[in-house]
């Protein structure tokens, strides 16, 4: 039995990646799927990421620059597309631990 539901890596123009965190707190793990429309099919090295790393931002991590990603649809990709792209949130789930560890003094030896 085909599903088309769950064969969208299959769709050429239609591809999703899962966004996990972690909260400390409650030690749960949230995913988000993410979900693109259209996908450049060509890329290039993206000048403003060389730029940023060479200038000093080859120290941060990449959730902290400007431009994290080294590479950028290519110019063909982005003057046909750009209007197309349609970025969404397609679901969220929450995993919750299955036992809590120890209160934090309970671990100390006294």
């Amino acid at each position: 039995m085909y599903d088309g539901v769950y064969s969208a890596f299959q769709i050429e123009d239609y591809k999703h990646f899962i966004r996990f965190r972690i909260d400390k707190k409650t030690r749960e793990l949230h995913g988000h799927v993410i979900a693109e429309a259209s996908v450049p099919k060509v890329w290039e090295l993206d000048p403003k990421h060389v730029a940023e790393y060479y200038n000093g931002g080859g120290e941060l991590a990449p959730h902290l620059r400007c431009t994290p990603s080294k590479w950028r649809p290519a110019e063909s990709q982005r003057s046909k597309k750009e209007g197309n792209r349609k970025i969404h949130l397609l679901e969220t789930f929450v995993v919750r631990p299955h036992r809590m560890p120890p209160p934090d003094n309970a671990c100390q030896s006294n």
